[in-house]
């Protein structure tokens, strides 16, 4: 009779160490090696820039005066705004939109949790310059998050005449308007030009790009204290 072979023990597999952290040089530079997972992970900011706007408490009414032409100012930035943290579960939202950054601005909607539902046109008395047409309009899009109630007899048509030379601050009484047709109580303005009466507004202090120019020079008029007229500015006596 043959004898029965006994079994071959199996080994015990020792579970895999995670990777250890390695590293190659590029240029100057040590650039990690670790599982992209790891690289792609957020950390947290150490200081936090909307403190004061998350305060504010909820609202029923948001207008982000936006400048895109403005230095400092871009769909990133604006996308950040905790917009969703300042909003009641109904609210509505107006933002400010030129014509070249239309696209943008309702991508801005889209990451803040709003649904757009109109289109204010603000008609004004000059021509501006632009890129393929000459401006001559701006853009408040309409846009909700919820079902916020609003007075009916106070809705307004879609065209926004100037009725006063502002410049490129917004129209004359418009927060008059947008107030005048949400039903609540609670207003909070993005970027304003000044503070607006019975409004909360953010930023409290510091610069606010709203009201710089290019390379974040304030703006104001083209004639300065001390500056001598050109050949071409001075006035014809025969005129």
């Amino acid at each position: 009779m043959q004898q029965e072979s006994s079994p071959t023990p199996v080994e015990a597999v020792a579970p895999e160490p995670p990777p250890k952290e390695s590293s190659q040089t590029v240029g100057s530079e040590q650039v990690s090696l670790l599982p992209q997972v790891v690289k792609d992970a957020k950390s947290v900011p150490e200081r936090n820039e909307y403190r004061e706007l998350v305060s504010i408490e909820p609202c029923d009414l948001i207008l982000v005066n936006a400048r895109w032409e403005v230095a400092g100012l871009s769909t990133e930035t604006l996308a950040q705004l905790p917009i969703p943290s300042v909003a009641k579960e109904d609210c509505i939202l107006w933002l400010r939109a030129t014509n070249r950054h239309m696209g943008d601005a309702y991508s801005v909607i889209s990451e803040w949790g709003f649904s757009p539902k109109s289109l204010l046109t603000w008609v004004k008395e000059r021509e501006e310059t632009g890129e393929w047409l000459r401006d001559q309009t701006e853009h408040f899009i309409l846009a909700v998050r919820g079902n916020p109630p609003i007075d009916p007899t106070q809705m307004h048509s879609t065209f926004l005449p100037t009725q006063e030379r502002t410049g490129t601050s917004k129209p004359v009484g418009l927060n008059q308007l947008f107030a005048g047709m949400c039903s609540g109580q609670r207003f909070l303005e993005i970027f304003p030009d000044s503070p607006p009466k019975g409004w909360n507004f953010w930023p409290r202090s510091g610069k606010d790009p709203s009201t710089e120019g290019p390379a974040g020079k304030k703006k104001g008029s083209a004639k300065q204290k001390g500056q001598k007229r050109t050949p071409s500015q001075k006035k014809d006596p025969k005129s």
